[in-house]
C-alpha cells in the first residue's frame, strides 16, 4: 500500500489534468483552459469531502470496507474513461521541443529562446511555496491550536473542521469558475497569473492573521476565566484558505499546462505538485523544528494539549512567522518585473501553440455530422467541448 498507492497517485494526478487540458482548444478557448482548471480543483475536493464524511463513518464498523470503497470509485472510473475514449480529442504528440530542442539549446541559443521551457515554468510554480506553507497549517498547526478549544456541542473538534476547507473550495470555485472568469472573458479581460498568485497568498496571509486573532482570544478568555474557547472561532481560517486555493493552486495547475512545452506538460504538472505539497511539508517541517521551543509550556514540555499548559507555550510567535511568509509571497507576486515576466513566458508558450495547431493536422476524433451540426450552430463561438 505504502508503495503502489503513491506511485499511482503520482502517475495519476500528474497527467489527469493534462488530459482534459487537452480536450480545449489551447488559443481559441484559452479562456475555458482557466476555468477547467478551477472546476477540477473543485472536483477533487468533492472527492476530500465525501472522503472526509463516509469513509470515517465506515471505518468504524470495517477497515476493509472503507478501503473497498475508493477501490471501486477508482474501477467505475477506469471503465468511465475507457467507454468515453471514441469522444477524446487525441493530439498526436510533437517532438519540436524534444531531445533536438536540448541539441538546439547547447549549439544555438538564439533559436530556442522564444520557445517555452521547462525551467522557467518551474520558477513560476514555485511562487505559489509561500501560500502553501500557509496551506500546510491546515492538519498541523491549525490542529494545535484547535485541540485546547471546546467542541461544538461537543462532538465537532478541531479535525472535523477540514472540511470546511473543501467545502469553501466549492463554494469559491463555482463562483470564480461560473461568475467571475466569465465575466471578464466577455470583456476580454486576463486576469494576470502574478495578480492570481498575490490574491490567492493575500487570502492565505489573512487566514494566518485570523490564526492570530483566534490565538490572542484563546490566551485572553483563559486568564479571564479559565475557560475554552468555542472551535469555530477557527472557521473562517479554513474559509480563506479555501478562497486562497482557487487563485493560487488551480492557476498554478493551469501554468504548469499552459507554459510548459508540449512534450513535457505531463512533468511540469508533476513538477507543480511537488510545489503545492512536497517542498511547502519540508520548509514547513524545518520551520517547525527551528521555532519548536515556542510550542512547550514554562516546563520544557511539548505537551501542549490542555489549555494550561497551551497558555504558557508562544505559538502566536510561530504565527507571526507564517505570516511574514505568507505577506513575502504576495510582494513577490505583485512586483512588476516578476509579473511582467510570467506574462512573457506565457506569450512564448501562446505563440508556440499557434504555430503548432497551425502546423499540425487536426486532432482525432475526426469530424462527424454531429460535429458539424454543432460548428454550424455555434456559429464560431468559443464553446466547451466537454458540455457537448
Amino acid at each position: 500500500l505504502l508503495f503502489f498507492w503513491p506511485i499511482g497517485t503520482g502517475f495519476v494526478k500528474s497527467v489527469v489534468n493534462v488530459f482534459g487540458a487537452r480536450q480545449y482548444h489551447p488559443v481559441l478557448q484559452r479562456s475555458m483552459i482557466e476555468s477547467f482548471y478551477v472546476r477540477f480543483y473543485m472536483v477533487i475536493n468533492v472527492g476530500a469531502v465525501a472522503g472526509c464524511v463516509v469513509i470515517p463513518l465506515v471505518a468504524r464498523s470495517s477497515i476493509t470496507i472503507a478501503y473497498t470503497i475508493p477501490f471501486v470509485l477508482l474501477l467505475i472510473s477506469v471503465i468511465g474513461f475507457v467507454a468515453g475514449s471514441s469522444r477524446y480529442v487525441d493530439v498526436v504528440p510533437q517532438h519540436e521541443f524534444g531531445m533536438g530542442d536540448m541539441q538546439v539549446a547547447e549549439g544555438n541559443g538564439e533559436n530556442n529562446v522564444d520557445k517555452p521551457n521547462f525551467s522557467d515554468v518551474a520558477k513560476i510554480c514555485m511562487l505559489v511555496v509561500p501560500f502553501n506553507i500557509a496551506y500546510s497549517q491546515c492538519p498541523t498547526t491549525f490542529m494545535v491550536q484547535g485541540a485546547v478549544m471546546k467542541p461544538l456541542f461537543g462532538v465537532i473538534e478541531a479535525p472535523n473542521l477540514d472540511i470546511i476547507d473543501s467545502i469553501s473550495v466549492l463554494f469559491f470555485g463555482y463562483l470564480v469558475s461560473t461568475f467571475f472568469y466569465p465575466y471578464l472573458a466577455r470583456r476580454n479581460i486576463k486576469l494576470a497569473t502574478g495578480y492570481k498568485f498575490a490574491l490567492g497568498s493575500a487570502l492565505g496571509a489573512s487566514a494566518i492573521l485570523w490564526s492570530l486573532v483566534v490565538e490572542n482570544m484563546i490566551h485572553s478568555e483563559y486568564a479571564k476565566s479559565g475557560n475554552q474557547i468555542n472551535v469555530m472561532w477557527q472557521a473562517p481560517s479554513y474559509l480563506l484558505i479555501g478562497a486562497g486555493e482557487i487563485f493560487s493552486i488551480s492557476t498554478a495547475y493551469e501554468v504548469a499546462f499552459t507554459a510548459s512545452p508540449p512534450n513535457k506538460k505531463a512533468f511540469a504538472c508533476a513538477f507543480n505538485l511537488f510545489c503545492i505539497g512536497g517542498i511547502p511539508n519540508m520548509l514547513s517541517l524545518g520551520l517547525y523544528r527551528m521555532c519548536d521551543q515556542w510550542f512547550h509550556n514554562d516546563k520544557g514540555s511539548g505537551n501542549i494539549h490542555l489549555i494550561r499548559d497551551y497558555s504558557e507555550a508562544h505559538v502566536a510567535n510561530y504565527f507571526v512567522v507564517l505570516l511574514g511568509i505568507v505577506v513575502l509571497g504576495v510582494l513577490v507576486n505583485l512586483l512588476n518585473p516578476v509579473r511582467n515576466w510570467i506574462a512573457s513566458v506565457e506569450r512564448k508558450a501562446a505563440d508556440a501553440s499557434s504555430g503548432s495547431v497551425a502546423n499540425t493536422p487536426k486532432p482525432t476524433p475526426t469530424s462527424t455530422p454531429r460535429s458539424k451540426k454543432l460548428a454550424k450552430r455555434n456559429d464560431g463561438k468559443e464553446t466547451d467541448p466537454l458540455l457537448k
